[in-house]
């Protein structure tokens, strides 16, 4: 490249005109990589025809083992632009090198080289076409590294597996009836011989490809949202995406995956192969074309507010984007919001409320901070006060504690999300937009103050693990009978660790309360399970079924309750004879039998216990003695609040100036459906109004 100057952008003429890369056969004594830069419009008669290209800017691989590797600076490469010198990443370079060999197109748009990512206004001005890019491309082509054995293995497999299935929604619809791992139905249904264990090995390590797992840049999911036509370019070689996609949506939806897991990289400490990122894409191409007004999207959408105004809809429309994408990151945390302003752009196709404008030359604290100003003053509630993070868990200095850090995931996950989970603290209590000055970053909406926070626990799931029962035991001990509700003290345990929201059915949030007995014996199911997998695997023995710290608070909060020092525990040998039974520990696969018998009963607990408690802690109340579900820097002296509108109660610290900081929102059991004013006696003369920082 000796001789040649740093290649130069040009300014855009026009809001609507975007680059194109066209590749040219290298010259025999220059690099690999010769391409020009050519200026196209969207949506124009004239508009020259591409591909577009998904791929990660890092490498195609995830980085395990030394941690320097990690921190490592990128490789870059020289290619030649337009008798210029412009440098690229690593696996960039090889796409580039791959597609020329492959002559997919004449032209492509590829965001590192068709932006001029110094020029921070026109980064702001190409993010907002960039729905229409990829809605617009011929194709977009899917880059997911050079082909390794692995690749090699699993790619024609999936393509083999689905080549021949008419439609493939349809099958995923059967997903619920393949309870066993490698169930034989399953194959019989596409008319294929069942996978073996090298097979599935390679896929498992197919789907690790840093495209596919956590590290998957943001825009990555709206890429293929918004794609009429995909495929996969793996090396040389070229596969169908659909029949990808299909196969490990199937994984995921199936229950399948962490059998795949095991069998892949047994002992290794991979939390996730990716399948979810499929599944968001999923749930996101239900969007695709009517956007906030799709029937489907509409039936997800049942929210904290049954809202029929647009700017209602919309609002929850981006909601529901965010939570899809959330856990993705991202290189600039802006890009988290404006990844998600882009796709809902598409969406509205000029219709409907005015959004938000990406604009680099924000700060990531004003990009926050005004996306959650525009939801605030724009919905029908306080939902998105919902996602505020435990404030220990953030990285993004100087946020306001009512804006949530969208840089991070989401933890503890939001007891109110995009469906309605039967909650409704404040009753009739009208939502009215709040005040907000960003210039002191203050946020101004009435409240009724409810009580203080007496005492807190350790984590519960710390609590269960660590032998530290004995101060959960002394928060419920102090408890009082719960008149209101006719609940026994255990009975109010179980429900708040799961924040009382498990039906029997599993599929309506509505009616979120069930039996006692339904509790205990599906907290028992739960317990022995865990137990029985632990004495199978070697870490415990029969007898320490009792001394289990699981097994110990709930027998503890029994005798609490019975006022009895006998033993009511069930006979947990015979209960481990039949599990052995039916279980095969060497292959740790699951019968029908073992599901239906012991897996089935504690899902829905299992399910809603990770969630409620993940992160969360117990606390009890100074005046009203209530049980609650909190916030990891909740501290005695904090204070409940319902807000205004609000769907749950939030938790509040005082400051010295009187002003406020939220510290996240609250479970409080029996006070979750308007007992505030129904049981308590207050009333909307009660509220005061509160400033919050």
């Amino acid at each position: 490249m000796a001789g040649l100057y740093p290649f130069s952008y040009e300014k855009l003429s026009d809001k609507n005109e975007i680059r194109l890369l066209k590749l040219q056969q290298p010259l025999d004594c220059g690099p690999p990589v010769r391409c020009e830069l050519v200026n196209t419009f969207l949506n124009h008669p004239k508009s020259l025809k591409y591909h577009a290209l998904s791929y990660t800017w890092d490498g195609a691989f995830h980085i395990r083992g030394d941690p320097q590797l990690k921190t490592q600076p990128p490789v870059l490469h020289d290619i030649e632009c337009g008798s210029r010198k412009l440098q690229i990443r690593e696996n960039l370079y090889r796409a580039l090198i791959r597609l020329k060999q492959r002559e997919l197109s004449e032209y492509y748009w590829i965001d590192a080289i068709c932006i001029n990512q110094t020029d921070v206004n026109e980064r702001s001005a190409q993010v907002q076409l960039m729905a229409e890019i990829y809605a617009g491309a011929e194709q977009v082509i899917v880059w997911i590294g050079e082909a390794d054995e692995h690749s090699d293995i699993a790619l024609p497999i999936m393509d083999y597996l689905w080549d021949d299935v008419v439609d493939g929604a349809a099958l995923v619809a059967k997903f619920p009836t393949y309870l066993v791992f490698n169930d034989p139905t399953f194959y019989e249904d596409i008319n294929r011989p069942p996978l073996t264990t090298p097979q599935w090995a390679a896929i498992g390590q197919f789907f690790m490809r840093r495209w596919f797992g956590r590290p998957t840049i943001v825009w990555v999911i709206q890429e293929l949202v918004l794609a009429t036509n995909a495929c996969i370019l793996c090396g040389g070689d070229r596969y169908t995406w659909d029949n990808t996609f299909l196969f490990g949506w199937f994984l995921y939806k199936s229950g399948w995956w962490p059998y795949v897991r095991r069998i892949h990289a047994k002992g290794s400490p991979i939390m996730s192969l990716g399948f979810e990122t499929l599944t968001r894409i999923q749930k996101l191409s239900y969007c695709a074309n009517e956007g906030p007004n799709k029937p489907q999207l509409l039936k997800m959408l049942k929210t904290w507010t049954h809202v029929k105004d647009e700017k209602g809809k919309l609002c929850n429309f981006l909601v529901y984007i965010l939570d899809q994408t959330r856990p993705m990151s991202a290189t600039d945390p802006r890009d988290k919001i404006y990844a998600v302003l882009t796709l809902a752009t598409r969406y509205l196709r000029g219709s409907g409320p005015i959004l938000p404008i990406p604009d680099y030359n924000k700060t990531i604290l004003e990009v926050f901070s005004e996306f959650t100003t525009y939801l605030l003053q724009n919905s029908n509630g306080l939902s998105i006060l919902s996602w505020v993070d435990d404030l220990g868990r953030r990285r993004i200095k100087d946020l306001p504690s009512w804006v949530p850090d969208f840089s991070t995931e989401m933890l503890p996950l939001p007891l109110i999300g995009n469906k309605n989970e039967g909650y409704n603290a404040t009753l009739s209590w009208d939502y009215e937009i709040p005040a907000v000055d960003l210039s002191t970053k203050v946020l101004t909406m009435n409240g009724i103050y409810f009580d203080t926070i007496e005492e807190t626990s350790e984590f519960i799931p710390d609590a269960m693990e660590h032998n530290k029962f004995l101060l959960l035991l002394d928060i419920i001990y102090h408890l009082e009978d719960q008149r209101l509700t006719g609940l026994d003290r255990l009975d109010v345990f179980l429900r708040t660790i799961v924040a009382d929201r498990i039906d029997e059915s599993g599929t309506d949030y509505n009616k979120a309360h069930f039996s006692p007995e339904k509790v205990g014996e599906s907290y028992l199911a739960w317990l022995m399970n865990h137990m029985a997998r632990s004495i199978i695997i070697g870490h415990q023995t029969p007898g320490d079924w009792i001394a289990d710290p699981g097994f110990m608070i709930f027998r503890g909060v029994s005798l609490l309750d019975s006022g009895s020092d006998q033993d009511t525990s069930i006979s947990f040998d015979a209960f481990l004879a039949e599990y052995l039974s039916l279980f095969d520990p060497e292959q740790d696969l699951q019968t029908e039998a073992f599901t239906t018998r012991f897996i089935n009963p504690t899902l829905l607990y299992t399910s809603m216990y990770d969630k409620s408690i993940w992160i969360r802690r117990l606390a009890r109340t100074r005046t009203t003695n209530r049980l609650c579900l909190i916030a990891p820097s909740v501290e005695p002296g904090d204070q409940i609040w319902y807000l205004q509108g609000a769907k749950v109660p939030f938790i509040l610290r005082k400051l010295p100036s009187s002003k406020y900081i939220l510290r996240g929102e609250a479970f409080v059991q029996g006070c979750m459906d308007g007992e505030v004013f129904s049981h308590f006696g207050f009333s909307t003369d009660d509220s005061a109004t509160v400033e919050i920082e």
